[in-house]
């Protein structure tokens, strides 16, 4: 847990990333912070103009070092490794974003940027976001998209508000993504997804906004986890906010019932011990992420701690802020 002298540094994180170079980044409620090994810097909202006053919700690192970060009120900004300075991303047009879900990577380079305007492209050669069309399939539905995630096959997978879709390798537009299951198929193509998520065998893992986990296979066949495979079952309705393979166990966070592992498709609880910090409250983890050292490091409205997958624990941070 990440802590100061007069208790939790954090008590709220949205988001934990690393980048190319091993920091870690948090985002704040206002602003964000960088853990360089153990030397903290801080970039409050309030001193930093181009963060503004929303939190920030992602982070990609690009491969020369700097850092993509998606806001809630800001957009996309870039941080530059070499002046240690944020810059908006804007359209080709000159326009900015807002509300920004996801920003992940594109196999081509550069990234894919989801949120409340739609799907876009972020070029690393001319520093711009260039709209992805969706096709009309899409047009009943809004235009936010949660999240995005691209395979290795070329094929490109979103979650929106309602339902998930797939463009093709090689094609031009997102069709929905269609199961043999016909109550699967209700919830994919009726129902609100947040996270999408690859594991090893080529699977991909939905998670839902209130219905749980679903598991496309490669040849189109879908199964849901035994306990979070509905809106009643261990995660009790809540959203799904983060998927991560671990050591060939999905791991499941949640915004109110903690963290979740997947193993075979029987789901359990995985166990944190934040005694100190649980009280009575739900527990709301927001981000999940596997450092280059295996720790799994996780955001939630305790804080930031990180775990050791085996043995299970929790190590302690002292910032001394």
């Amino acid at each position: 847990v990440l802590t100061g002298q007069n208790g939790p540094a954090l008590r709220n994180a949205f988001t934990v990333a690393q980048d190319r170079r091993g920091r870690i980044w948090v985002g704040e409620p206002a602003g964000a912070l960088r853990l360089d090994g153990d030397l903290v810097r801080q970039y409050p909202g309030a001193k930093v103009p181009a963060l503004g006053t929303g939190f920030t919700r992602t982070f990609h690192g690009l491969a020369n070092g700097d850092v993509l970060l998606g806001t809630d009120r800001e957009g996309v900004l870039r941080w530059e490794l070499e002046h240690d300075a944020f810059v908006p991303v804007a359209l080709a047009d000159g326009r900015r974003l807002t509300r920004i879900s996801a920003i992940e990577p594109a196999r081509a380079g550069g990234a894919w940027v989801s949120g409340e305007l739609g799907l876009y492209y972020y070029d690393p050669a001319s520093g711009l976001l260039h709209a992805v069309e969706i096709g009309h399939s899409h047009a009943r539905t809004g235009t936010r998209v949660f999240d995005v995630l691209e395979l290795a096959d070329g094929s490109l997978w979103v979650a929106t508000n309602p339902g998930v879709y797939r463009r093709g390798p090689g094609k031009d537009l997102f069709e929905p993504v269609r199961v043999a299951d016909p109550v699967l198929d209700r919830r994919l193509t009726g129902r609100d997804a947040w996270e999408l998520q690859a594991d090893a065998q080529g699977r991909v893992w939905v998670g839902m906004i209130r219905d749980g986990v679903l598991v496309v296979e490669p040849d189109g066949l879908a199964w849901a986890p035994q306990g979070l495979d509905g809106s009643d079952d261990l995660h009790a309705g809540t959203t799904v906010r983060a998927l991560l393979p671990v050591d060939g166990q999905m791991w499941v966070a949640t915004d109110g019932q903690g963290l979740f592992r997947v193993q075979g498709r029987q789901a359990r609880r995985q166990p944190v011990n934040l005694t100190e910090f649980l009280g009575g409250r739900n527990f709301h983890v927001l981000e999940l992420i596997r450092a280059k050292d295996g720790r799994v490091w996780a955001a939630s409205d305790r804080g930031v701690f990180h775990l050791d997958p085996a043995p299970q624990g929790v190590v302690e941070l002292d910032l001394s802020l």
